[in-house]
């Protein structure tokens, strides 16, 4: 018998693709998904040590999520979804930190969190009719590679739904886990895949609102080029272009030449 709280979790990820329109196929862009349920997403690579965590906003129903880009983009993707389970189950908690989403014995609430984010990135049914059209035979590794394109998951993601949808016996998964054990970024080069979703982009993205707010800051002549380039993580020249670039001027700003004789 399925355990409660994998109904839980399926029921909530069908609510949730139902609320969005998502229907049953891959989700572009699960980050903006974060964002439309009033989850704040800051993406920045901080080492090994963690793969996400999860802040309820005091007297709020906002949450932030944090998003390790030091792993791969799609373990990034699995872990924003993580995250947005324990925003709908366990605001409660306040504070969260998920050193690792795979590792073993991890309580219940942990594992309705991976549960939810398996079905909501890789539908049971999205799964099952791509399954249909595209496997020819018994499974091998390059279909699960081919599966985690599909979904824009992590590896280990993409062989656990099919595991646990039963395309995939324990024995058999192993043995694919093995064999593209270390090989995993050759095999989706060979087989044309762009390598964007096996690797880590250590790159740093922050919310939406995060930014816009520290633009609007910038513009009313609030915070100078220093403090911006704190808020944005970069450099203060960075900063400056990527505020010009959203039309944002700071009124702090000394006028160049052309200005002071325009005025004389």
């Amino acid at each position: 018998m399925t355990p409660a709280y994998e109904r839980e979790a399926q029921a909530q990820a069908d609510e949730v693709r139902e609320r969005l329109g998502l229907g049953d196929g891959g989700i572009p862009d699960v980050f903006h998904v974060l964002e439309d349920l009033a989850l704040h997403v800051a993406r920045r690579p901080v080492g090994a040590s963690v793969d996400g965590a999860y802040v309820a906003l005091p007297g709020s129903q906002e949450g932030v999520a944090l998003i390790n880009t030091d792993t791969t983009l799609g373990q990034q993707r699995f872990t924003g979804a993580h995250e947005l389970a324990h925003h709908l189950f366990d605001r409660e908690r306040e504070t969260l930190v998920d050193e690792d989403v795979w590792a073993l014995h991890r309580p219940t609430f942990e594992r309705r969190a991976n549960s939810f984010a398996a079905h909501l990135l890789m539908p049971p049914r999205g799964v099952r009719t791509w399954v249909e059209r595209v496997a020819r035979g018994p499974l091998e590794p390059g279909f699960v590679v081919e599966m985690m394109y599909h979904f824009g998951v992590s590896f280990a993601a993409a062989l656990r739904q099919l595991e646990a949808l039963q395309y995939l016996s324990p024995r058999t998964s192993q043995r694919i886990d093995d064999a593209l054990r270390g090989r995993l970024r050759q095999m989706a080069l060979r087989l044309g895949y762009p390598p964007h979703l096996v690797s880590p982009t250590r790159d740093i993205v922050l919310p939406r609102d995060y930014v816009r707010r520290a633009f609007d800051a910038y513009a009313q002549g609030l915070i100078g080029d220093s403090r911006l380039a704190e808020l944005l993580f970069t450099s203060e020249p960075d900063a400056r272009s990527q505020a010009e670039a959203a039309g944002a001027v700071s009124p702090l700003e000394e006028p160049g030449p052309e200005a002071v004789l325009a005025d004389a």
